[in-house]
């Protein structure tokens, strides 16, 4: 997800991929677009209205655990989406992340104020 952030930011595009290592489990990210669309609005968050799209997809490919009940799931690929704006004197950034977490489910992330430039 840095990566993704940090080239969006550079370069305005997301192709990309990468391989992250986190100590236990080994997974391949991949990364596409972006597209034009409006930040999606299921809560009342600040940022609205259009956006750059990013959709990724994070699939672990090693560091199972041995005779895990939850394999299949672990292994299959899971996809998301990130929403970036330029933001006033902060340039392009992520204001709402929704991915598809093996064990959690759904998970959505959202900006909720304007970050502070130091």
């Amino acid at each position: 997800m840095a990566l993704l952030l940090e080239t969006v930011r550079r370069t305005g595009k997301c192709e990309g991929s990468a391989h992250v290592f986190d100590g236990l489990r080994l997974s391949a990210m991949t990364s596409h677009g972006p597209f034009t669309g409006d930040v999606p609005t299921s809560y009342s968050q600040e940022f609205k209205g259009p956006a750059l799209r990013c959709e990724f997809v994070g699939q672990q490919e090693a560091g199972f655990i041995k005779d895990s009940s939850h394999l299949e799931v672990m292994k299959a690929p899971h996809p998301g989406a990130a929403w970036f704006q330029d933001l006033p004197g902060i340039g392009l950034t992520a204001v709402r992340v929704e991915f598809e977490h093996p064990k959690l489910g759904k998970m959505t992330a959202v900006l909720d104020h304007l970050p502070s430039v130091q």
